[in-house]
């Protein structure tokens, strides 16, 4: 009995070892969250002060721009791009650290649901990056929680139509087609049948398909 006792002992200390790490990491996160969001006022700042430097050499109707502003708008235009897409990629960045900081408080609490929930929009933000290996790997703990979320299973096979794995994502819209029967099963049923040399001809031009099979459905 002692010896049983003293392992219950051992084992909630590990248990709240392990809180006090999860705690920890928790609140590195948030910090990592709170120095992006900085970072990603900073360009919004950045990018409001380029426009107005423009908007003061843009003549008004009627009088011709000379060379000279016709070029200061072309390179604020390309300009104003490339920080578009970069605070675009921070706010993704800082996402995934909103969804990482998310799941560690949902695993201390032993909510299921919302870890799920975080996983699947973890995996969201890593496609928009795209880094779908790490998008794969929110998915599949998803699918290890849940095994009938077809948004993971969806996504996931979404994910890998991107790194052109074109037998790995058949059998993810086969799930699909298993779990639920809307829109997507009758896009991921056609699918399927396709050989996979195709596959990456089709993702040029998912609205066509789309289109044509919301046309033909009815004869599935």
């Amino acid at each position: 009995m002692t010896t049983f006792a003293g392992y219950e002992v051992i084992v909630i200390q590990d248990n709240i070892d392990s809180s006090k790490e999860l705690l920890k990491k928790s609140k590195s996160t948030l910090i990592e969250i709170q120095t992006h969001e900085k970072n990603a006022k900073k360009l919004v700042r950045k990018t409001e002060s380029s426009a107005r430097q423009v908007e003061k050499q843009i003549p008004r109707p009627g009088v011709k721009w000379s060379k000279k502003t016709k070029q200061e708008v072309e390179k604020f235009g390309t300009k104003f791009q490339k920080l578009r897409s970069k605070i675009e990629q921070e706010n993704y960045k800082t996402a995934i650290d909103l969804w990482k900081y998310f799941i560690g408080h949902a695993y201390y609490e032993n909510d299921k649901k919302n870890i799920s929930i975080g996983y699947l929009n973890l995996g969201h933000s890593y496609s928009e990056l795209k880094e779908y290996q790490k998008a794969i790997d929110a998915y599949k703990k998803v699918i290890k929680i849940d095994p009938n979320d077809y948004k993971a299973h969806n996504n996931m096979g979404d994910a890998y139509l991107k790194l052109k794995e074109y037998q790995e994502a058949i059998g993810a819209y086969k799930e699909v087609i298993k779990i639920t029967s809307d829109f997507r099963a009758v896009f991921a049923r056609k699918l399927v049948k396709i050989k996979p040399s195709l596959l990456s001809l089709l993702s040029l031009f998912p609205m066509i398909i789309m289109r044509i099979f919301s046309q033909k459905a009815m004869y599935l």
